[in-house]
C-alpha cells in the first residue's frame, strides 16, 4: 500500500507542536471505494461535488457556493476562517475500477489536479492532504496528476516505517494476549524490514491469523491483491522478476518450518 502526503505537513503525537495543531482543522474525508459503491463510476465526480457542497452548507450556514467546485471550497475555507485537511482513502479505486475506460480515468485525474495543482486555489483551501492507495501516483501522459505529493510506500516508508504495519513488539504482545505462537507468526508475516526497525507485520494477516487460529496467506485472497495481478504480470521495471524472487525466498524460508 502507498501513502501520499503533502510535503512538510506530517507530524507525530510526540512532537512538541502536536497539540498546537490538534483539532484546529475541519476535515474533508472521501472513501473512494465507498463512493463507487454508492453511485456509478460515470457519476462519481458529480456525486462527490454534490455531497461535499451539501455538507459544507450544513456546517457553514453563512457560506455561499460559487459557480465552480474548487471556488466553492475556497469560499468555505474563508467562511470557516481556516483551511481544510483533505483525506482520500483508496484514491486509486476509480483507476482500478475503470481500467478499461481511459476517458473516466482522465476525468478523475483532472478532478484531482483541479484540487491539488491549482496554483490560485490549492494553497487557499488545504492545510494538508493525505491519500492512501495500493497503486503508485497515476500519471497522465508525461505529467503526474498530483505530483506535489510526497510518496511513502512499503518500499520506502522513511520516517513512517513503524506506522505501516504492526511492529514486532506489538505482534508479540498480541500473541501473548491471545495465546498464539509468536514464532510461527514471525515466520509467516514478518515481511517488511526497514532501517532501524526489526520487522513490520501486515495487520490484516496478523489479526485474521489470531481470530481464526490459523496461519494462511490472507492478503493474497483480497480483492486488492487480485487487482494488482494484472499490473504485476506486465513486468514493469522488472516487477514480475522481483515478485518471483520474493516468492522463492518465501518458499525457502517458510515452508520448511510449516511441515
Amino acid at each position: 500500500m502507498g501513502n501520499y502526503l503533502n510535503p512538510g505537513n506530517s507530524g507525530f503525537a510526540g512532537d512538541a507542536q502536536f497539540r498546537d495543531y490538534l483539532n484546529r482543522y475541519d476535515v474533508i474525508y472521501l472513501d473512494m471505494a465507498g463512493v463507487i459503491g454508492e453511485t456509478s463510476i460515470e457519476d462519481m465526480i458529480p456525486y462527490i461535488q454534490r455531497n461535499v457542497i451539501r455538507e459544507l452548507t450544513e456546517q457553514y450556514p453563512e457560506w455561499k457556493a460559487a459557480e465552480g467546485f474548487v471556488a466553492s471550497l475556497a469560499n468555505a475555507a474563508a467562511a470557516a476562517g481556516n483551511k481544510f485537511i483533505m483525506i482520500i482513502d483508496e484514491w486509486d479505486a476509480p483507476i482500478r475500477e475503470s481500467k478499461d475506460r481511459p476517458d473516466l480515468q482522465r476525468k478523475y485525474l483532472e478532478f484531482l489536479r483541479s484540487l491539488f495543482k491549482n496554483s490560485g486555489m490549492t494553497s487557499k483551501i488545504f492545510a494538508a492532504a493525505y491519500l492512501t492507495g495500493i497503486l503508485p501516483v497515476k500519471k497522465d501522459g508525461s505529467q503526474s496528476a498530483i505530483s506535489d505529493f510526497q510518496e511513502y510506500s512499503m518500499l520506502k516508508p522513511r520516517q513512517f516505517a513503524e506506522y505501516v504495519g504492526f511492529t514486532e513488539d506489538e505482534v508479540r504482545m498480541l500473541c501473548c494476549d491471545y495465546g498464539r505462537d509468536f514464532g510461527k507468526m514471525k515466520r509467516w508475516y514478518d515481511g517488511y524490514f526497514f532501517r532501524d526497525l526489526a520487522a513490520v507485520y501486515n495487520p490484516s494477516s496478523v489479526m485474521k491469523a489470531i481470530r481464526n487460529d490459523d496461519f494462511d496467506s490472507y492478503w493474497t485472497q483480497t480483492s486488492a491483491a487480485e487487482s494488482l495481478m494484472e499490473y504485476i504480470s506486465l513486468g514493469f521495471d522488472g516487477l514480475s522478476k522481483t515478485v518471483a524472487e520474493l516468492k522463492q525466498k518465501w518458499i525457502q524460508k517458510v515452508l520448511p518450518t510449516i511441515w
